[in-house]
């Protein structure tokens, strides 16, 4: 019979055929969205280097919750399987058919003895006796797990290529998160130099305004009674002093690292 079998074309059991529809519909969903997933991901993502705005950063927010959604569940998958393949008790357990063969060839035979009136025992030893042949007939009759293992595992490489795509694409997403913090954090520190730069020249501004105020006072000086050119020379000079000073502040701001100009 097992040679009949061999040589024909193998048939899987309901059982498996079952448990394969199950997961070639689960792999093709979660496939499926995975592979939607990244036709709207990474144009969003690259979009959001070149434009950082509110719209692109709640689209990526969006797809980001989608990615983590879309990982758990395929991961989750994947780890039954793993834990299937892991136990060989397991995956014997899963051949429903054979069981049920040999339970109904183990009460025929059982039937038979009893009418042909070969053995007579008591209700007691009967009991025993089914649970050890029970034991024995479950034990020898230990399906052989390779054809359930070449199916799983099947499916389990389907199923970790998608986890392998998510694991990409989530990598992608922080990198592109790490990018624009550099981003962010180059335009604070540009707004910080800026800030830098004006509160220098508010200072010599302030600076020169001083020297105004005090050729506004009251007060007599040598200077009102000199020549025009004299007054020139002195509001020339107090410019040319600020921005001399200015320069002085934007140098020394360079040698420290502090200004990048």
């Amino acid at each position: 019979m097992n040679d009949l079998v061999a040589a024909g074309p193998k048939v899987l059991p309901f059982e498996f055929r079952a448990i394969e529809a199950c997961l070639e519909s689960a792999c093709r969903c979660l496939e499926s969205e995975t592979q939607k997933l990244e036709e709207e991901a990474y144009p969003a993502l690259d979009e959001l280097t070149s434009n950082i705005s509110t719209l692109n950063l709640e689209r990526v927010r969006t797809i980001k919750s989608r990615l983590v959604a879309i990982s758990g569940r395929v991961q989750k998958v994947r780890d039954e399987l793993e834990h299937l393949l892991d136990d060989d008790n397991d995956m014997a357990e899963m051949y429903l058919t054979e069981k049920l063969f040999a339970y109904a060839a183990d009460q025929t035979s059982s039937i038979e003895e009893v009418y042909d009136g070969e053995q007579e025992v008591d209700d007691a030893s009967v009991d025993d006796s089914k649970s050890r042949d029970d034991s024995e007939i479950y034990t020898s009759s230990k399906p052989n797990i390779e054809e359930l293992e070449m199916l799983l595992e099947a499916y389990f490489a389907q199923i970790d290529g998608t986890l392998q795509k998510l694991s990409h694409m989530r990598d992608y997403v922080d990198d592109t998160e790490d990018f624009i913090n550099i981003m962010l954090d180059d335009k604070q520190n540009q707004l910080l130099q800026m800030g830098v730069m004006l509160g220098a020249s508010n200072m010599i501004i302030n600076a020169g305004i001083v020297v105004v105020g005090l050729f506004g006072m009251n007060i007599h000086t040598a200077i009102f009674d000199g020549k025009p050119i004299q007054f020139l020379e002195t509001v020339i000079g107090t410019c040319g002093g600020c921005v001399a000073l200015f320069l002085v502040v934007l140098g020394w701001g360079k040698k420290k690292n502090i200004l990048a100009i």
